[in-house]
């Protein structure tokens, strides 16, 4: 967890010192590539710390397995969804770990964290 905690200030770090643009920041691939990384890691975390399964979705695919996600609004925060100990019937503990990334790097004085997230996840997921 101690790692998560690093990467939260590294968050709060770019988004002081960089002060990225939200909509240009999505035109590079590397700053793309270098967001997913880090939901990447954040759902893995989550999965080694309570010894569950892992299944991984893009909104695409979440939409096809479950229609009632439409009411979400497609974004990058909605992009990408992690599932531990995910059940035949679609449950388990769902996790859009880029809000809490994207959230942490691009509102300053937002509370949420990627440590905080994934501590909820652990809880939700009983460990």
């Amino acid at each position: 967890m101690d790692s998560l905690s690093r990467i939260d200030a590294l968050l709060d770090r770019v988004s002081l010192e960089v002060k990225p643009a939200y909509d240009k920041f999505f035109n590079s691939q590397a700053n793309v590539n270098v967001i997913l990384v880090v939901a990447f890691y954040l759902g893995k975390t989550a999965a080694t710390l309570s010894n569950a399964r892992i299944d991984w979705y893009t909104y695409e695919q979440l939409q096809r397995l479950h229609p009632a996600i439409v009411t979400l609004e497609r974004g990058w925060t909605t992009s990408l969804m992690c599932v531990l100990n995910k059940r035949p019937d679609g449950g388990g503990e769902w996790l859009f770990p880029l809000t809490a990334i994207l959230s942490r790097m691009f509102s300053p004085n937002n509370t949420k964290s990627v440590r905080a997230a994934a501590e909820d996840l652990l809880k939700r997921a009983g460990t």
